[in-house]
């Protein structure tokens, strides 16, 4: 069953619209309960809920003023809103995960702008990393280490979910000429 063009457009734009909603209203839900700094164990220390404010970029970054982020999340999302309507009637694996990363990116977006920082709320237990200090060509490098994954949210999980399904088409996807093309026997 094919879908009209119009259809599709109205089915991307509702996910991202649902992705968006569904993060607001878990923010709304871990503000209304949770403290800020404070973890709650769920899964023993595995998956806590801890309630924090990010003002900087994707894992806390700061590479610049919390304004710079939002307008960067505002013109991504923008762009992205774009490509959807581009991609609605070629791939739809492909529009499908600029959807995620839309309502990702849009659920971020309200946070920045009402807030000026992202409501962040699932803490996981991560395997533990570790970079001696040392130097990189002309970058030298302080050292890091990462014992539990960065606090995030519903809408960082989307944004991961349309990325990885992006990657997954790029390296698996075979042109439709490809299969297309007859296949000779030897």
């Amino acid at each position: 069953m094919t879908t009209s063009p119009q259809r599709r457009i109205f089915l991307l734009y509702g996910i991202v619209g649902l992705l968006a909603l569904a993060d607001q209203l878990s923010k709304i839900v871990a503000c209304a309960e949770l403290v800020p700094g404070e973890s709650v164990n769920v899964l023993g220390t595995f998956l806590r809920l801890t309630l924090v404010y990010n003002d900087g970029g994707a894992f806390s970054t700061q590479f610049g003023p919390t304004v710079f982020y939002t307008m960067i999340s505002a013109a991504i999302a923008i762009f992205l809103l774009y490509l959807i309507y581009r991609q609605s009637t070629r791939e739809k694996v492909v529009a499908f995960a600029l959807a995620f990363v839309a309502g990702g990116a849009l659920g971020n977006l309200v946070d920045r702008l009402h807030l000026g920082s992202v409501i962040d709320w699932i803490d996981v237990e991560f395997f533990d990393i570790h970079l001696d200090p040392g130097k990189f060509l002309f970058w030298e490098h302080s050292g890091y280490d990462l014992t539990r994954w960065p606090v995030f949210n519903i809408a960082d999980s989307a944004v991961t979910v349309g990325i990885v399904l992006l990657i997954f088409h790029v390296l698996f996807h075979r042109k439709e000429s490809h299969d297309a093309e007859p296949q000779t026997e030897s």
